[in-house]
């Protein structure tokens, strides 16, 4: 086997007359620093700072993950899949206590807080002659 063992930062200094902290970071570790915007998901501090509840935060860093800049994009996820992603607890997991308290509230203050989710919409979806609510999508 092979490897390579780097430091992220070379150098770290304090600058006593301006108060100030510098970093200088390792020559192989600058590509990588460089590819952030590319492969990282952007997300509105300002509009987050508001939120109350922590399914908003989830919801909104999905949402934002998966959609990207596409405005055609209406993800759709199974309920399962979304309670997992969530970190709901097993009291929640069932839809009539989950849609409430955790998609609907949610949805809610994303509409409220966040510019380009005001006309976010919810659809269920259920199997063919089913009444369980098998996916969620989310239509921008």
């Amino acid at each position: 086997k092979s490897f390579i063992k780097l430091h992220w930062v070379s150098e770290i200094g304090y600058v006593q007359a301006e108060e100030s902290i510098y970093l200088v970071f390792s020559p192989q570790v600058i590509p990588l620093l460089t590819l952030q915007r590319e492969y990282f998901t952007k997300l509105d501090l300002n509009s987050m700072v508001e939120f109350k509840s922590s399914y908003s935060f989830r919801l909104y860093e999905l949402l934002v993950a998966v959609k990207g800049s596409n405005k055609f994009v209406n993800p759709t996820f199974t309920v399962d899949s979304l309670c997992n992603i969530m970190h709901v607890p097993d009291s929640y997991r069932e839809y009539k206590v989950f849609k409430p308290r955790v998609i609907t509230k949610a949805v809610s203050e994303l509409k409220a807080k966040v510019a380009n989710f005001k006309k976010l919409e919810t659809v269920e979806h259920r199997l063919t002659g089913s009444k369980r609510v098998e996916s969620i999508e989310f239509k921008f």
